[in-house]
C-alpha cells in the first residue's frame, strides 16, 4: 500500500485540488478526552529556539510498532507528541499568511510525512473559517497537537445503530471544546472517535493516527451528518444525544497538497 492510498481518503478523495502544490513559492498542554465530553490537560513546558534532538524521531521511536495504542501507553506518547515543534516540522505561520490567491485561501493543506503499516504522520494547515468535516476514525488511536491558530473541535461517541436503518445511529455528543497553540489532543476507538475541525483562523495541526486509515483492513473514513436530537420512546428530546448518518464526502470540503520540508522520519 503507498504512502498516500489511505490516508488520503480522507484529505484528498474526492475534492482534491493539487493546483496548489506549488504555493510555497508565492500551554504547552496535553489534552484527552474524559468521561462525560471533558478535556483532561496536563501542563508542560513548551521548547523554544532551536531543536538540539529530533523529538519527531523520538516520538516514531515511542510508537514502535505498535498498531494498537492500550490505555497504559497514552501517557507516554502523549509527551512525545507534545515536544514535537513547528520549527522541527517546517510548518510556519508566516508561509500561509501571505497568500494572495483568494481561491487558495479556502482550500485546506495536507503535508504527508509518513505513512507506516501501523502509524501515519501528517500537516493539515486550514485557513480562517475552513472545516474538516464530521468524520471517523475506525479503531484507531489519534492523536491531535495544534502547532498555532486555534481550532474548535466538536466530538461524538457512537452509541448504537437505529434498529431498521443501516445508515443512521444514535450518537453521545462529548461537547464542542477550542484547542489552542501548542495543545494536544487524542481520541480512541470508543471516545470522542467522531469529530469536526473548524478553524477560527490560520490553524496548523499535527496529527499521529495508530494505525492509520485503511479501506481494504475495515479502516474506511466514513463521513456523518447531524439529523437532529435523539428521542426518547415518549417523544421528548435527549439533549446530549442526536441521530446522525453516514453520507458522502461534502462538497465544500476542499483540499491541496503541500510540500513537506520538516525532518524526516522515512
Amino acid at each position: 500500500m503507498s504512502g498516500w492510498s489511505a490516508s488520503l481518503q480522507l484529505l484528498l478523495l474526492p475534492h482534491e485540488d493539487i493546483s496548489g502544490d506549488n504555493f510555497d513559492d508565492d500551554r504547552r498542554s496535553v489534552c484527552g478526552s474524559t468521561g462525560g465530553g471533558g478535556l483532561k490537560c496536563v501542563s508542560g513546558e513548551g521548547s523554544v529556539g532551536s531543536v538540539q534532538a529530533s523529538m519527531l524521531k523520538r516520538l516514531v521511536e515511542v510508537v514502535g510498532s505498535k498498531s494498537r495504542i492500550a490505555t497504559n501507553e497514552v501517557s507516554q506518547i502523549l509527551s512525545a507528541v507534545d515536544e514535537v515543534t513547528r520549527e522541527e516540522l517546517g510548518v510556519q505561520e508566516s508561509q500561509y499568511h501571505g497568500r494572495l490567491d483568494l481561491e487558495m485561501r479556502k482550500l485546506i493543506t495536507f503535508l504527508n510525512i509518513t505513512e507506516q503499516e501501523n502509524y501515519s504522520l501528517g500537516i493539515f494547515v486550514m485557513p480562517p473559517n475552513t472545516t474538516i468535516p464530521l468524520h471517523d476514525h475506525p479503531g484507531m488511536t489519534v492523536f491531535t497537537k495544534v502547532l498555532w491558530g486555534e481550532l474548535e473541535v466538536e466530538a461524538y461517541d457512537i452509541v448504537a445503530k437505529r434498529q431498521g436503518d443501516n445508515d443512521e445511529y444514535v450518537a453521545l455528543k462529548r461537547g464542542t471544546s477550542v484547542t489552542r497553540d501548542n495543545e494536544v489532543r487524542y481520541l480512541t476507538k470508543d471516545n470522542g472517535n467522531i469529530h469536526q475541525f473548524h478553524a477560527k483562523r490560520w490553524t496548523a495541526v499535527f496529527d499521529l493516527a495508530v494505525p492509520p486509515y485503511d479501506p481494504w483492513n475495515g479502516r474506511p473514513c466514513n463521513y456523518f451528518r447531524v439529523l437532529g436530537d435523539a428521542t426518547t420512546e415518549n417523544g421528548t428530546g435527549e439533549t446530549d444525544s442526536v441521530i446522525m448518518e453516514t453520507r458522502d464526502c461534502p462538497d465544500e470540503y476542499r483540499t491541496t497538497r503541500g510540500i513537506y520540508t520538516g525532518t524526516s522520519v522515512d
